[in-house]
């Protein structure tokens, strides 16, 4: 793959790319969602794998042409963000907001309550707001926009 720490947009998924989503989508959860009890987990997982995603447009980051990490986004909201615990705090999240805020004129992102170094690094992003609501699963959610 000709991608050197580089990040790859991408309009559609084949099928090596959703599965490379989903293994770092696992292990990115697995390291920071504690607050998601596994019968949730497994219902997420379950509908990655076979969801529609072709209203998303994804950013896939590559660091020595290994993917390690990507970000998901819809219209002017960011839907997801994951990154491979391997790479955690090497910018590589940095990165992809960057992108999406300069390249796609990304205005919002929502958080779960519970997961607060997400929380901590949108706001660093220059994300802010504590509007909250509760989504489908029973969790909170915190809606964030850029100033």
């Amino acid at each position: 793959m000709p991608y050197s720490n580089k990040i790859k947009h991408l309009k559609k998924l084949d099928e090596n790319e959703r599965k490379s989503l989903l293994e770092i989508w696992e292990k990115s959860v697995l390291a920071t969602h504690h607050f998601l009890d596994e019968k949730n987990f497994n219902i997420i997982k379950d509908y990655l794998k076979n969801a529609d995603l072709t209203e998303l447009q994804f950013l896939f980051y590559y660091k020595n042409k290994k993917l390690v990490g990507f970000l998901g986004f819809h219209d002017d909201i960011i839907e997801m963000l994951f990154i491979d615990p391997q790479y955690f705090r090497q910018k590589c999240g940095e990165k992809l907001i960057k992108k999406a805020l300069n390249d796609f004129n990304i205005q919002r992102v929502e958080v779960n309550k519970d997961n607060l170094n997400a929380i901590k690094f949108y706001k660093k992003m220059g994300f802010k707001g504590n509007k909250e609501y509760v989504d489908d699963f029973g969790y909170t959610l915190i809606k964030l926009e850029l100033e």
